[in-house]
């Protein structure tokens, strides 16, 4: 299932073009969506490919970070200054010469707000890079509400839309593999399609108690033990944590409790601050060379975490 993601004919029909798109609106905020832009842009940067997918190994499918710029909502929006900083990185020079392509991915695109509603500042500026984009690069907008966007925005763009079959065709699989409706349940709550065996299910299970023990503020030495061991895997670990503290602001929120996993009652402030946290650290990790343990070690210690 690594090898043969669920949206894989979609990413075999863009691929069979003979350029891509410069542009693409995904109707979808789901991490599935994101799953997809970042796979799309490690195929056309693998040095290596098996057919047209990317072979996971190479210098370039390695470090498909350095080719990557996220930005994500910050205190519920997207500014201009953040596109300016997208838009530059997209035009700059400064990314290895190994990698052919680079990718600029806006989550929850639609977050583009400005005092000045009439003008749309954020979607005129991204305008500029779609009307005359850069030289090898992709600018993916993923976003639950696509009829948001300026028609000339989205003219520009290729649009690809997610069905949820992609999902139950994951869903399917892990019936076949045996997992419970329970497990099945957490492994389609993160959407990370790659998770297919029960050592993968036990990483997002240790992932989601770090995360309750983060909203808690009180972590147990193996669970601090866990975290510095697999810090390597911090696009996994920040995956988990994004998503169950998205949840978590959603319960406080509405009251609606989520069964999948226990969500600990807590100030809204905090959950919102530590999901900037998140975003910040994985920006940090994904345009500079930093530690991944110091970043985990930085984030216990902005949320003010005791080790019992």
């Amino acid at each position: 299932m690594a090898d043969t993601p669920p949206y894989l004919d979609l990413y075999q029909r863009e691929m069979g073009r003979q350029r891509p798109h410069h542009g693409y609106l995904v109707g979808s905020g789901a991490p599935l969506a994101l799953d997809f832009a970042t796979y799309f842009v490690k195929g056309l940067n693998c040095l290596d490919p098996r057919g047209v997918q990317p072979c996971g190994q190479c210098y370039c499918c390695l470090r498909e970070y350095m080719a990557i710029r996220h930005i994500e909502p910050e205190k519920g929006q997207i500014t201009i200054d953040d596109i300016r900083e997208g838009s530059d990185f997209l035009e700059s020079t400064s990314v290895d010469g190994n990698f052919r392509y680079k990718a600029l991915i806006i989550e929850q695109a639609e977050k583009m707000t400005s005092s000045d509603a009439v003008n749309r500042v954020q979607e005129n500026a991204l305008l500029k890079t779609l009307e005359e984009p850069p030289e090898g690069s992709i600018l993916f907008l993923l976003s639950d509400v696509p009829s948001f966007f300026l028609p000339t925005v989205r003219s520009r763009l290729a649009y690809i839309h997610f069905q949820p079959l992609i999902l139950e065709e994951y869903r399917r699989h892990l019936m076949d593999l045996q997992f419970s409706e329970n497990e099945i349940q957490l492994l389609l709550k993160v959407a990370d399609t790659s998770c297919t065996s029960r050592d993968d299910l036990q990483f997002i299970v240790q992932a989601v108690a770090l995360a309750r023990g983060i909203l808690a503020g009180t972590l147990d030495e193996s669970s601090m033990q866990y975290l510095m061991d697999n810090a390597d895997q911090w696009q996994r670990i920040l995956r988990v944590f994004h998503v169950y503290f998205r949840d978590a602001l959603v319960f406080v929120e509405t009251g609606k409790y989520d069964k999948v996993y226990k969500i600990l009652p807590c100030s809204p402030y905090r959950i919102i601050e530590t999901l900037q946290d998140i975003a910040k650290i994985r920006r940090i990790l994904s345009t500079t060379h930093s530690s991944p343990k110091f970043q985990m070690l930085s984030l216990l210690s902005k949320r003010r975490c005791r080790i019992a």
